[in-house]
Formats: C-alpha cells, structure tokens, sequence
C-alpha cells in the first residue's frame, strides 16, 4: 500500500509539473525519474499484487472517468491525463515485471504497430508543432500495445481473468443501473434525440452520445457472458438486461453487433432456442428496425446516406487521392493535414488517413492474423479465445459506421483480450504446443507456474 501511494503522489507531482512547468521540462524529468525507479525499486516489489490491481482499477474505471469528458486542465482534457497516466504506469509495470516480448505470438505485428505509430506521431509534431495534439495522436494509435504485453501475462492464470471480468462488470454495473434508470422513467436528460420530428429517443445515460453509453456497456455484456458461461449462470439476467439497454441506444452498428453475438452464444452452447428467441423479438420490432436503418438513407449514392457518414467518406477518400505521395504513404495527418471535425465515422478509413497505405498494411494484417487465428482457437473450444473473437468482432462490424478503435478503454480490452490468448511462453521454451488441450468446459490452459526459467512478475 506503501508503495502504491507513493507512486500515486509521484503521478499527481509529474501531471503537475507538466501543467505548471510545460511539455518540454516534463519530458526532460520524466524518462529521468522513470529509471530511477526502474533501478531502485527491489526485486520483491515485482510481484506485489498492489501494483496490478492499480492496474486493473486505472482500467475497469475510465468508464467512469469518461463521464467528465468536456473537462479541461492546461489545454488537456482530463480524460487524456488520465489515459497518459495509464500508459505511462502499463509502460512502468511492463519493464518493472520483465515480462518477454517474446512469450507472446505474434508480438512482431504489436511491435512494428508501436514503432511505426510513434514514428508517425514525431512527424506529425513536426509537421504542426503542437504537443497536446500530438500527445492525443500518439495515445489514440498506440494506445493498446503496452497492454497486450503487460495485461496478457497477467491474465494468462483463469483466476486473475476471472476477477478482471468481475472487477470489469462491477465497475460497469452502476452505469448500466443508471441507463435502466433512465430508461424507465423516459426522464429526456438520459436520451439524446434524433430524427426529423424527435422520432427516435436513443438512449444515452449521463454520456454526451449514446452510442458512447452503448460502448461502456459492451465490455461489461463480454464479461457478463463469459462468467454465465464458465460457472455463474444467474448472470445471463445481467447479459439480457445489458442486451436490452444497448438495444435502446438504437445504433444500428451495435444492433448488428448484438445479432451476431447472440447468434454466436447461441451455435457455441447449442442453444438455438436463443436464435429463435431473437428471430422474434425481431419480428416484432421489424418496422421500427428498418425504419432506424433507412432513416437519412443507407445507400452509398446518397451524400445524406448512412446518417450523412457518406459525406465525410467521400471528403475523407478527396483528401487521400489528393495528397502528396509521402501522406498517402505514411498518412494525411503527418504532414498537418486536419479533417475538418476530426472523427471519419469509419474505422478502415481511418485507418487509411492516420497511417496511411502503410499503416493501413499493418493493422489489416494485424487483424486479419488476429481474428484467423483466434476463430480457429474459438473453433476448438478456447472460451478464452471466443471471449477475445467477441470483442475483435463487436470492433470489425461496427468499423463500418464508426472508429471505437480510438477509445482508449476500447483498444486497451480488445489487446489486454488478444495477449491473454497468445500468451504463451512454454510453446516458445519447451517447444510444446503452448496452450494444452481444454478442460471439460473447453478452456485452454498452459501451466505457466510449471515454467522453469520464468521468475513470477
């Protein structure tokens, strides 16, 4: 505990450096301050349960700092402190603990994403010369890769994944209580209202978009499911409840995201009274569901299609066909060119904008490599590999329409997920097959307590 309020204390005096001193000092004093910790910290304090269990809290609590999304502090929003200091405390944990890059599958692609992403964000500092943007740049293109190294080993024990998704649905639960709330009382400050004549109420909580709400409450369907699944059935009461509020945000990216994780849930425990159950539901819902898909238009010919996301498509892909040979290669935002508004509603597109044809290479392979591998897991039974597909698909799908990826606590799930799966540090040693054959319930486990040369982080 000791050691935990200190590291907390060094935090607050580095942000307040930082606000009070500026960037440049801050970026002097703080790689400084970092390794002398590193160095003097004892070995002992590495497996101190306290250093990620502040992990897991900075984690399963930016749900809840994101409520405070329109403050600023020095020309930052609160909410982009709070995910450096998340980074930063992944990074330090990371060296801290000596966890091996090269335990996990795959880590190439995560390292060559990290280092490409970073190279960019120095350009783009030199093309604008603004800091707190670039800081943003950088957060929102890197921000999962610590994770998949860090959250990966430490969830590689059922025990520690098990608490992460309790502690994950406990901190979301109020959120959702809020949401059921609103939702029940028709109080308007929880809806946010759209359409010509107020025709669709979508519900929102206390967020400032409900497709935001509906974000915050998909990790805690992935959790639910999974621990109905592995031994607490009484949760599937909080899988449907979570269900019916993130059918009530009425965005149609998660609707579709909700059909098809059903529909999995349903093939993968043989349940197809659940298939129905939807097919139904649907039915009854069936005028209201094409009218929300079709309102503004769903067609590509339509500037006003998709909910005006087909104009910013179009402007987006002017802007790319228009660049300079070297922002077509590395990206458009490198070389100081702005997007007016920003957010392209299209996570391959922006893909294609941020890096560029490169960095559009690299994360379509990476998750093409990811989501192959992990459905062919999936396929033999790793339920820790279908709790990762889940979230890999609910980002796929919804990619179309939007670009949850730049949610730090989005990308920060899906690579702690994917780490978890391709941890695997006997494959590697011993060369055995890493993750063993399923237990009764289809889990894959790896006995990492039985590897020799592996001092416990």
């Amino acid at each position: 505990m000791v050691l935990f309020l200190l590291m907390l204390l060094l935090f607050i005096a580095l942000m307040l450096l930082f606000v009070s001193a500026g960037p440049l000092i801050f970026l002097i004093i703080f790689p400084a301050v970092f390794l002398i910790l590193v160095l003097l910290l004892p070995r002992r304090f590495m497996a101190a349960n306290i250093m990620m269990g502040s992990m897991l809290l900075l984690i399963t609590l930016k749900p809840v700092v994101d409520l405070f999304w329109d403050t600023y502090l020095a020309g930052f929003k609160l909410l982009h402190y709070y995910s450096l200091v998340m980074y930063l405390y992944a990074v330090f944990l990371l060296v801290l603990r000596r966890v091996r890059l090269s335990d996990f599958r795959f880590y190439h692609l995560a390292l060559i994403s990290g280092v490409y992403y970073t190279v960019l964000a120095v350009l783009y500092f030199a093309a604008k010369g603004n800091f707190i943007s670039t800081m943003e740049y950088f957060l929102r293109t890197t921000y999962g890769i610590p994770f998949f190294f860090l959250m990966g080993s430490y969830l590689e024990n059922e025990g520690r994944l098990e608490r992460f998704l309790w502690l994950t649905v406990v901190m979301l639960v109020p959120i959702a209580l809020m949401g059921l709330y609103f939702l029940i009382t028709g109080s308007a400050e929880g809806f946010q209202i759209t359409g010509a004549g107020e025709k669709f109420w979508r519900l929102k909580g206390l967020y400032h978009d409900a497709s935001v709400f509906g974000l915050k409450m998909v990790p805690a369907l992935v959790a639910s499911w999974y621990l109905a699944l592995r031994k607490y059935r009484w949760m599937n009461v909080l899988v449907l409840v979570l269900a019916l509020l993130i059918f009530y945000t009425y965005t149609r990216a998660l609707w579709i995201f909700l059909s098809i994780f059903f529909g999995l849930w349903a093939i993968y425990r043989r349940n197809y009274w659940i298939i129905v159950i939807l097919l139904f539901l649907i039915f009854l819902k069936w005028d209201f569901i094409v009218e929300r898909f079709t309102y503004a238009g769903i067609t590509l010919e339509s500037p006003y299609g998709f909910g005006g996301r087909v104009i910013r498509w179009r402007y987006g892909l002017e802007m790319f066909y228009s660049a300079p040979v070297f922002s077509k290669l590395f990206g458009l935002f490198v070389a100081g060119i702005v997007i007016p508004g920003g957010y392209i509603h299209n996570l391959y597109l922006q893909w294609l904008l941020d890096g560029g044809l490169i960095g559009f290479g690299i994360n379509a392979t990476i998750f093409a490599v990811f989501l192959l591998s992990v459905m062919r897991m999936a396929s033999k039974g790793s339920a820790r590999a279908f709790l990762a597909l889940h979230y890999m698909l609910f980002l796929l799908v919804t990619g179309f329409a939007a670009s949850y990826m730049n949610v730090p606590n989005v990308q920060v799930y899906l690579w702690s997920f994917l780490g978890m799966v391709f941890y695997s540090p006997l494959k590697l040693v011993h060369g055995s097959k890493g993750f063993e054959a399923g237990d009764s319930n289809g889990l894959w486990q790896h006995h990492h307590e039985s590897h020799p040369h592996r001092k416990e982080g």
